[in-house]
């Protein structure tokens, strides 16, 4: 809470088969008994392509997506939160595999508006059953405007958010 406003993370489940999960961040007002509003919401989707055919690529539609972390920050002006995202997709004809993908993501938005300010994965990987599929070498791909780990082994978790972005 801050400045007489909840900030309220929802995490809604796939609504059926093959739709993903969806996250949204709302805002309610403690001072009047205006509706809520919501700041931002987002299908979880993750893009797998091929390092070796980068026109090769899988779309897959998280089955869950949970919060992990909610903060205000600097008086109120910017929200960051963290989310964790689960995805599984059965193996196509022998071509791609089957896979289980786990994500985390941080977003940092300006609370006045839901701009994203920052929107950084920092972990996306899984496994892999490549039996008997003709496709291997798969690797996430970076969403429009995210930033990630600049190699697989600088991937990390994140445990804790202390948030001082445009602290005044």
């Amino acid at each position: 809470m801050s400045g007489g406003q909840a900030y309220i993370g929802v995490e809604i489940p796939p609504p059926s088969t093959g739709m993903p999960a969806t996250s949204s961040l709302m805002i309610a007002s403690l001072t009047n008994s205006d509706p809520p509003l919501t700041l931002w919401t987002e299908r979880a989707q993750q893009v797998l392509d091929v390092v070796r055919e980068p026109d090769v690529q899988r779309l897959l539609s998280a089955s869950s997506v949970v919060f992990g972390h909610l903060e205000v920050g600097a008086g109120g002006d910017y929200v960051a939160l963290t989310t964790s995202a689960h995805f599984h997709a059965a193996a196509i004809q022998g071509l791609f595999p089957e896979m289980t993908i786990d994500t985390e993501e941080l977003r940092v938005f300006a609370a006045a508006t839901g701009g994203i300010v920052q929107r950084y994965r920092s972990w996306c990987d899984g496994v892999l059953n490549n039996d008997g599929s003709e496709i291997s070498g798969w690797e996430c791909t970076a969403a429009t405007g995210q930033s990630a780990p600049a190699a697989d082994m600088f991937e990390h978790h994140i445990g804790s958010m202390t948030f001082l972005f445009g602290k005044k």
